[in-house]
């Protein structure tokens, strides 16, 4: 059976005429629909072609395909956002945010060069070998982009895949070094490079492994939400949730933590999240495993 008449099969029973044609005048299906994924998240609306694009076989599949993918989503009634409709709005969210995390890259980017030198070389000496004194790891970024995070090496390397490691509980692989650097927030350091890269801020959603975040989009409806924002070296969830396991009801708080700060933005906000982290370095009590 031919898939494509199984759509129109699908987009035209159980329908009347008179529905179908006030369908189609609908002022509100003229505007462009967007494609989504259940990783990277709603994208923005396709970009109309040139009429010299539209004469290869390839572009004529692909318009059939489009034209597929729309009726069924009207079949469905499914109506999708976009990052533009999820992103926080506001002056301070817009204009005054971008200013503040270049205040504070300059004021920050001094002192993390100091404190990553010494570090580095303990690190070294702990481990054994240059190789190991940083960490890196694909991460998802803002809408769904992949970059790689930079951390101090806190955990001894293992031969499974990062989520098996991850689901088993990452504190048994913690060094003794490593675990001071946890409890000071030291080991987040490195992300500095990360900012002045583009890929992160000092505050927003913490960002997830890939096959994590692909864990938490099939477990929790709506956790791809929390990529409409630049993911941040520590966020509201981190300081009022702290490390969780593998556990849906966990991550669904983290969800529900991360849409609160991308609807409240603001610098009030902000600065109180700053500031917990701070505290917590100075009292050595950064990280504390949940395994719920």
């Amino acid at each position: 059976m031919d898939p494509r008449n199984g759509l129109e099969l699908l987009t035209t029973s159980k329908e009347p005429p008179s529905h179908a044609m006030a369908r189609q005048q609908s002022p509100q299906e003229t505007e462009p629909l967007v494609s989504f994924d259940p990783f990277a998240g709603p994208t923005e609306p396709r970009r109309a072609k040139a009429p010299h694009q539209l004469d290869s076989p390839q572009a004529k599949a692909a318009g059939r395909l489009d034209e597929l993918e729309r009726e069924l989503d009207l079949h469905l009634g499914i109506t999708l956002p976009r990052w533009d409709q999820l992103e926080p709005r506001g002056i301070y969210a817009r204009f005054l945010k971008p200013l503040t995390t270049l205040a504070l890259l300059l004021v920050a980017l001094p002192v993390a060069l100091l404190v990553m030198a010494p570090i580095a070389l303990i690190n070294w000496w702990a481990c054994g070998d240059r190789r190991l004194i940083f960490f890196t790891q694909e991460r998802v970024g803002q809408h769904g982009r992949i970059f790689q995070i930079y951390k101090f090496r806190t955990m001894r390397p293992v031969e499974d895949g990062d989520f098996e490691a991850w689901s088993s509980g990452d504190q048994n692989r913690v060094t003794p070094f490593g675990r001071f650097l946890r409890s000071t927030h030291l080991d987040e350091v490195p992300q500095i490079l990360n900012i002045m890269l583009g890929d992160m801020d000092f505050i927003g959603p913490r960002p997830e492994m890939v096959a994590i975040h692909n864990w938490a989009c099939r477990e929790v409806p709506g956790f791809e939400r929390r990529l409409a924002v630049r993911p941040g070296i520590t966020g509201l969830a981190q300081i009022t949730q702290g490390y969780a396991g593998q556990c849906p009801e966990a991550y669904s708080a983290k969800l529900s933590a991360d849409d609160r700060y991308r609807q409240d933005l603001s610098l009030p906000m902000e600065l109180s999240i700053l500031v917990r982290p701070i505290v917590w370095m100075a009292r050595g009590r950064g990280w504390q495993w949940d395994a719920k």
